[in-house]
């Protein structure tokens, strides 16, 4: 592998292979950006004896130039070979397609492409990629039919509206489309092994657009992700029995556990032991706590407060946030069981939070609800010490010591 070219925005790697007719150039997406070492899609391209180029970008800035310098010199590179094939995915995608006229490519395959991420374009359509968008560039950046060369197809999840957007204006640019269904903005995931890999790039050289279609659709459900999108899409639609078998497929092909956990623990909502039972095996995959924060924000909308201070405690006893507790109390004193609160600030005290903020401060208002009023002062008076600029906490503390002090004058 060589390190061909390099300048502030690319660098671009080149592996030939003898006796191949065939070269396959990538542009990476913006999770893997340029290294020096190695370029996206590397292995597969040469575990199928093809000759390999990545063009690879140094920031998530959606190619915005290839000089002339290297245009030049790919064309070289190029007119060796009979067929030329532009590969991305997302920002790649976009890269593929937006220089395959340019680059003179036979064939291009983009997955899940952007047309665009110029805001002033696309910003009630799509957003997502505003922040990477260079005012610098709003001349030359977007996709036009006249940067369309060769033979381009473009794989989109026609369910998820945000790539669909993008898919529909690059078919009236003469690019063909191919759907995978309930994939997201993953399509390309489907694409897991070098033997997959051959098989898509041989069936756009055939330029057989069903085949793709067909092998696609094939493909995408030996992945997990196939099956936890669709999951989540039948349990939008009340379908809970049918999203659940679903969801136990995609763990069984070695999908994300927590995600699937907590879609699974959310489809289990009036029973609460197997809600329960799944957020807790998601939390051993994650320390986020997101199936419990659902769990509790469902029950208490629910009006289910004994269903809620329980999760609270699993979560507690779980993950071993002291937040989960002081949840629980927050919860108990908005319930007005201020004894209940109490206690279990009480039980808080082990964990030593005596130099937080917020723990002074709620033991300082539960104590003032039980007219407690030594206690009150006490805490208020930590809690200010801790944040002497907070206003409401002062504005508290002069509450606390009023009401100890009226209670002296009865």
């Amino acid at each position: 592998m060589t390190l061909i070219y390099s300048d502030k925005y690319l660098e671009v790697f080149y592996v030939p292979e003898l006796n191949s007719d065939t070269l396959v150039a990538t542009f990476n997406n913006k999770a893997i950006l340029a290294d020096g070492k190695s370029f996206w899609g590397q292995s597969p391209i040469k575990k199928n004896n093809w000759s390999g180029l990545g063009i690879m970008s140094k920031k998530a800035d959606w190619f915005p130039v290839i000089s002339e310098e290297l245009r030049i010199k790919l064309l070289d590179i190029f007119s060796n070979y009979k067929n030329v094939v532009g590969y991305g995915f997302s920002m790649g995608a976009y890269g593929a397609l937006k220089y395959s006229k340019l680059l003179r490519f036979t064939h291009t395959i983009a997955f899940s492409p952007q047309v665009d991420i110029d805001p002033n374009k696309v910003a009630k359509e799509d957003n997502r990629y505003r922040g990477h968008f260079k005012d610098a560039f709003s001349d030359s950046h977007g996709i036009v039919k006249s940067d369309i060369g060769g033979y381009c197809v473009a794989i989109y999840d026609s369910k998820f509206n945000l790539d669909t957007l993008h898919a529909i204006r690059l078919s009236s640019y003469g690019v063909d489309l191919v759907k995978s269904d309930y994939t997201e903005h993953a399509t390309v995931q489907c694409i897991d092994s070098s033997v997959s890999f051959s098989q898509i790039i041989n069936l756009l050289l055939e330029t057989k657009l069903t085949g793709l279609y067909k092998k696609i659709k094939l493909l995408k459900k030996l992945h997990w992700n196939y099956f936890y999108t669709l999951g989540c899409r039948l349990a939008e639609k009340k379908h809970s029995l049918a999203a659940i078998n679903v969801l136990e497929k995609s763990l069984k092909l070695g999908g994300d556990k927590e995600k699937i956990y907590i879609e699974l623990s959310k489809l289990h909502e009036f029973n609460y032991q197997d809600s329960l039972d799944y957020a807790v095996k998601a939390c051993i995959y994650s320390i986020s706590g997101k199936a419990f924060n659902y769990l509790v924000g469902l029950h208490v909308k629910n009006k289910d407060y004994e269903l809620a201070l329980r999760v609270y405690f699993v979560a507690y006893a779980q993950i071993g946030h002291y937040i989960y507790l002081r949840n629980a109390v927050l919860l108990l004193e908005k319930l007005g069981r201020l004894q209940e609160a109490s206690d279990l600030l009480v039980r808080l005290e082990a964990l030593k939070l005596d130099s937080f903020v917020d723990y002074n401060a709620l033991r300082a208002r539960v104590s003032f609800g039980m007219s407690n009023f030594n206690d009150a002062v006490k805490y208020s008076k930590l809690a200010v010490k801790l944040n002497p600029d907070n206003e409401y906490l002062k504005k508290q503390d002069e509450k606390y010591k009023l009401a100890l002090y009226s209670k002296g004058k009865q």
